[in-house]
């Protein structure tokens, strides 16, 4: 049986509809990180290797340039295993987001006591 054939379940057990893998991805817009290593390692998953995962979503995906730089030009995809919650470069954004969202809420605690004060 071909790789491609393989199905992937998407959705919660109460949602078992297998659909074909290329089918799912094909013509899929991947413009941030996320969504290319989920598509990276469902076709991880599928034993594909990184190589072959890669070039199934280069040649079935539309991807954004930030994608091509960070993932593929960087070969930042090599480093992606199926087993990690999260990408380390993704974490780290993650927390920086974090903590600007954070940093923001203070701000805003801040403006919000000074106004009752008055």
């Amino acid at each position: 049986m071909d790789k491609t054939t393989h199905k992937i379940v998407i959705g919660d057990s109460r949602d078992m509809a297998g659909i074909d893998v290329i089918s799912y991805i094909k013509n899929e817009k991947v413009y941030d990180r996320f969504t290319f290593d989920f598509f990276l390692k469902t076709l991880l998953s599928l034993d594909f290797d990184h190589e072959e995962a890669k070039n199934i979503i280069l040649n079935n995906c539309l991807l954004s340039t930030l994608v091509l730089q960070e993932r593929i030009y960087n070969n930042y995809y090599k480093k992606i295993s199926e087993n990690e919650e999260m990408s380390e470069d993704l974490k780290e954004e993650f927390r920086r987001i974090k903590k600007i969202q954070n940093i923001e809420v203070i701000d805003e605690i801040r403006i919000e006591i000074k106004r009752l004060s008055k």
